[in-house]
């Protein structure tokens, strides 16, 4: 494992314009960085340390670390914020919010901080990011409007205890997915073989495994109706018809609540790999594994990520918007920071050399019967580092995502035919 994680980094691993600050800006406390996010108390713990750390070391400046709950209403409240020009410092959010923080003309373009020859990242510090990550925050005009914080990928979870009963090899083939389910199926009537968490995840991968176009961030920003889309979803619902396969939605909750059910639940599950805590199935005697989410026979692997990243925004003077970038830069992307708080949230971390650290080499040299799976869910990540795929960032982005998985849903229920879901599905993209 450690073998696969120290290869798979040493492989990835081996001066701008200054704009001037908003001039309308309302700031009450000039040296206070106002940091809206989601964080649970847990997780505040761990980033208490670097705000004790960054207020130690610059004295007279403060963080104001506030959790406003989801991030639908951290969403609202940067907005609200926003249009009356009391903007917070800087956000946890999720990407597609941040097209709406761009029309205020409020937000801040990273590269400014970046490329600064004082102020900047060296190549060694950009190279350490994950790439698909890093640039997942680049806009068409080259403007970089978030940095990442912390990501989730989608894994398959298995039973490998049923596995090793019924003689079947670990898949990483759809094609090898399919006979894996019949032969389940035969096995257990009433089982369902294969579960997914995200309907829009299996839409979007698939197909782009099969290098056809899902959106984009040009002009004609919805590319999803194509033949390789289809044939998917088509697949699919011969394999709902079949009793192979549910979903989430329909299901009415995660699938993790029925995985380790060999007689009625799945043996193979498709998560987030934050979501590894939820596998253990101690209800159950069983093993669990963790693999990479297959592709089609003679394809490249694609793999979907999410979670939240970082986004900031004008300031009253200089100083302060020096100041926000020198904590993001120097303490919330520290690279033992980031191992720390992949720890504590599961997510993983957005820069490689986070994996090396001492706090994070011990937690996976240190495997238990809590933690186990998160490290095999970690390691299943780490793997997929060359293959993520970032979604492109514009508006609509999210009714995408939304009307994808509408697609699927009324296909595999019978609500629709193929032709007329994603008819529909164009239509509401493009109201």
């Amino acid at each position: 494992l450690l073998l696969i994680i120290f290869f798979s980094i040493m492989i990835i691993l081996c001066s701008c314009e200054k704009e001037k600050p908003k001039d309308d800006v309302i700031d009450d406390s000039p040296k206070t960085i106002v940091f809206w996010h989601t964080m649970g108390d847990s997780l505040q713990v761990v980033l208490q340390t670097v705000i004790d750390d960054f207020e130690k070391e610059y004295e007279g400046w403060k963080i104001d670390s506030k959790n406003l709950g989801g991030f639908e209403e951290v969403h609202k409240q940067t907005l609200a914020a926003l249009n009356n020009k009391k903007n917070p410092s800087l956000v946890y959010c999720y990407p597609d919010h941040t097209m709406d923080y761009l029309k205020t003309g409020q937000l801040q373009n990273f590269n400014k901080f970046i490329l600064d020859s004082e102020l900047g990242l060296s190549n060694f510090q950009v190279e350490c990011f994950n790439q698909t990550f890093y640039n997942e925050g680049l806009t068409t005009d080259n403007k970089r409007i978030f940095l990442p914080f912390s990501k989730s990928t989608s894994v398959m979870y298995y039973n490998s205890t049923a596995f090793e009963q019924e003689g079947l090899s670990v898949p990483t083939t759809w094609e090898e997915v399919e006979n894996i389910c019949k032969i389940l199926k035969q096995r257990y009537p009433k089982s369902i073989p294969l579960a997914l968490d995200s309907e829009s995840d299996f839409f979007i991968s698939t197909t782009k495994q099969k290098n056809a176009p899902y959106t984009s961030a040009m002009e004609n920003h919805y590319l999803f109706d194509n033949q390789a889309a289809r044939d998917n979803v088509s697949m699919l619902k011969d394999w709902y018809d079949k009793g192979y396969v549910t979903t989430a939605s329909i299901l009415g909750s995660y699938t993790s609540n029925i995985f380790g059910n060999t007689e009625n639940g799945c043996v193979m599950s498709i998560g987030s790999s934050s979501s590894a805590r939820f596998y253990r199935s101690s209800s159950y005697n069983i093993t669990v594994g963790v693999t990479k989410v297959p592709t089609f026979d003679g394809y490249k692997n694609v793999s979907l990520f999410r979670g939240p990243s970082l986004a900031a925004f004008k300031q009253s003077n200089p100083e302060k918007e020096e100041m926000v970038w020198t904590f993001i830069k120097d303490y919330l992307l520290d690279s033992n920071f980031q191992a720390e708080f992949a720890i504590a949230s599961k997510y993983e971390p957005v820069l490689l050399s986070s994996y090396l650290e001492p706090i994070f080499l011990e937690y996976l040299l240190t495997p238990d019967s809590v933690n186990y799976i998160n490290i095999l869910s970690s390691a299943t990540a780490m793997q997929q580092a060359e293959e993520y795929y970032s979604i492109p960032v514009f508006e609509g982005m999210e009714t995408a995502r939304k009307e994808v998985e509408n697609i699927l849903l009324k296909v595999l229920k019978g609500t629709s035919t193929i032709d007329d879901a994603f008819k529909l599905a164009l239509e509401n993209c493009k109201k």
